[in-house]
């Protein structure tokens, strides 16, 4: 059975974004491959070459967000 989705937009204060942000999904590294992630289009290779995360934290991460 699939969950229904519902779209949201948040006004986050610009002070404390990244803060909210890092905690909505669990880390820095979360915030960073979700930021390159909508610029560039998700492709695992070019996330780990272009952001300073390895590979296994890149998956972690794909896998927490995707799977919900």
């Amino acid at each position: 059975m699939a969950a229904k989705l519902h779209p949201y937009v948040v006004f986050l204060p610009t002070e404390k974004k990244d803060k909210i942000l890092s905690a909505i999904f669990g880390s820095k590294a979360g915030v960073d491959i979700l930021r390159f992630a909508l610029k560039q289009g998700i492709y695992q290779k070019d996330l780990v070459k272009k952001l300073n995360y390895s590979n296994k934290t890149v998956i972690e991460i794909l896998t927490k967000n995707v799977s919900g």
